[in-house]
């Protein structure tokens, strides 16, 4: 089938390619400092306590050296380079303190719900299959079902309500690319299959996402899908995290995206993709998105972030 997909251009130049890499550099910058203070505060105390002890040091060097002088003794060098090695060791305590009381604490977790985003990754799983090949537009049949192929939502419901095997249906894919969709955010899916395994009936996805891709592609004419050219073990987290992180590197380089604009769907896949995603998207402003397997099914995303900050003294908010 062909496709009214215009490939993406490289002519942004390595100029402002630079300034969108500054300026994500630092965004993630503030981020650390907003979501880990505490690193931040003892380096800061560290530091106050290096410089403390310089000035306390070249104070009484100063006065030594007048004294081996013959030149007569000024107590108040010795006195004020004596209080400000006492702020130095003041400094340094509390910036040990800090280490050792947000040390004690578990870091909090902070979800907050997510905007809709411009690219989507899709795990893709073992999905139902197609009664018959799937054309550019038009309708399709699945397991008996006759779906139009113009309404993502209406089609998820169909699926939802005729279907006598729910899962691997199409329903959640199509449940999750609506929101986005629907708001006029969405540019880019990404399709993500599984390698096949090691057992001669694990043909893994990674071969179905041609038909993944044709079939989706008729819902959103205008968005561009995307067949990941990598694959990976769904159950090999650190896999999947190399895999991710390319993916979104990639991305960045080629269309300029921030990691703001990425979401990671985790309704698909296994169990440990789910949480390599996890891992991925923390602190980093990629959210990730889950489709209720209940009703009313929606798809929930959200932005992950961890705080250290001890329950007495910096509490949750």
């Amino acid at each position: 089938m062909t496709s009214n997909i215009q490939p993406p251009s490289d002519a942004q130049g390595p100029l402002l390619r630079s300034c969108k890499t500054i300026k994500n550099t630092i965004r993630t910058a503030w981020d650390l400092l907003r979501h880990r203070p505490s690193g931040f505060a003892i380096l800061f105390f560290f530091a106050l306590a290096t410089w403390f002890i310089s000035i306390s040091g070249n104070l009484a060097l100063d006065g030594v050296s007048r004294f081996i002088k013959g030149e007569a003794l000024d107590l108040k060098v010795f006195l004020l380079s004596a209080v400000i090695f006492a702020l130095c060791l003041i400094s340094g305590s509390y910036a040990w303190i800090l280490r050792e009381t947000f040390n004690k604490f578990l870091e909090q977790t902070f979800i907050a719900q997510a905007k809709p985003c411009e690219v989507l990754i899709f795990f893709v799983s073992h999905q139902s299959r197609l009664s018959t090949p799937p054309a550019e537009e038009g309708p399709i049949c699945i397991d008996g079902i006759d779906l139009p192929r113009t309404d993502l939502l209406k089609d998820a419901e169909l699926i939802h309500e005729k279907l006598v095997r729910p899962f691997f249906s199409w329903e959640m894919i199509l449940r999750g690319i609506y929101p986005h969709h629907w708001a006029g955010t969405l540019k880019r899916i990404y399709l993500v299959g599984s390698a096949q395994g090691e057992r001669a009936d694990d043909l893994g996805t990674q071969r179905i996402l041609p038909v993944c891709k044709a079939f989706l592609q008729a819902y959103v004419p205008k968005i561009e899908i995307i067949e990941w050219k990598h694959s990976c073990d769904f159950e090999m987290m650190q896999d999947v995290q190399i895999l991710l992180d390319g993916l979104i590197a990639e991305d960045g380089t080629i269309y300029g995206s921030r990691e703001s604009d990425i979401c990671i769907d985790i309704t698909g896949g296994q169990k440990p993709s789910s949480c390599a995603a996890a891992l991925v998207s923390v602190n980093r402003r990629i959210t990730i998105q889950y489709v209720q397997t209940l009703l009313p099914k929606e798809a929930h995303r959200y932005n992950l972030s961890y705080r250290t900050a001890p329950d007495k003294l910096g509490g949750s908010s």
